[in-house]
């Protein structure tokens, strides 16, 4: 088994006034990704996007050989607020990803796909997670 680090990440909600669901985080080989630009969002990407439910996600990349950890938050993150995670993974191997649901929408998540996670003594990172439409909806919100 490869060796751990514990990562903490902290997801801070800069929109004016977009809530999001509870974020669901992963981390994951290079191979794993949590969707793919122009291709329908997989079905439990879909349940998170419409529904802000995790669990279906979460336990598709649980069952994976290929996710080192999962962690999901249990409440909703309003704008200007901030939730922090601790997850494992190896910063030699790992990338990390995150989704949530924008509320109030038909289908758009919230989402970093397959980050490098930050070599021991690289210091602090920041990403800009940007907002994606998962496509398994008709826009009529």
């Amino acid at each position: 088994v490869p060796p751990r680090w514990t990562f903490e990440v902290t997801v801070t909600n800069i929109t004016y006034n977009q809530r999001f669901t509870p974020v669901l985080l992963a981390t994951h080989r290079p191979e794993v990704a949590l969707f793919t630009l122009g291709q329908p969002a997989s079905p439990g990407l879909a349940t998170l996007a419409e529904e802000g439910n995790v669990a279906p996600l979460r336990a598709s990349l649980q069952s994976s050989p290929l996710v080192t950890a999962t962690e999901a938050g249990n409440a909703l993150l309003d704008p200007g607020k901030s939730v922090t995670f601790r997850i494992q993974g190896n910063p030699w191997r790992d990338r990390l990803s995150l989704a949530a649901m924008l509320i109030p929408t038909n289908d758009a998540f919230v989402a970093l796909n397959a980050v490098p996670l930050p070599a021991p003594g690289q210091g602090t990172q920041t990403h800009a997670a940007r907002a994606y439409d998962a496509g398994s909806e008709v826009n009529d919100e």
